[in-house]
């Protein structure tokens, strides 16, 4: 999100001003991965970078299927050792 963010040059707190927001603690969350928006801030947050909500949390996505792709290579290998 910082890089979308940046792209925009925009500061963290004109972003929060743009969505309502009184500081810019949740912005600074939301792009440390300390925790992620609602439905409703992703789609605000993609208004203002000029983006779609899928390419805002794109990384997201291959990080979460290449999770799922390693436990099934290491579930797959352990069952392989018990046959």
């Amino acid at each position: 999100m910082r890089r979308y963010r940046k792209i925009c040059n925009l500061k963290q707190i004109e972003v929060a001003r743009r969505m309502g927001l009184e500081n810019s603690s949740l912005i600074s969350r939301w792009e440390t991965g300390f925790s992620l928006p609602d439905l409703e801030n992703a789609f605000s947050l993609a208004a203002i970078y000029h983006v779609t909500v899928d390419e805002l949390f794109h990384h997201l996505g291959a990080d979460s299927r290449r999770g799922r792709v390693k436990m099934y290579e290491e579930t797959k290998t352990k069952d392989s050792r018990t046959d």
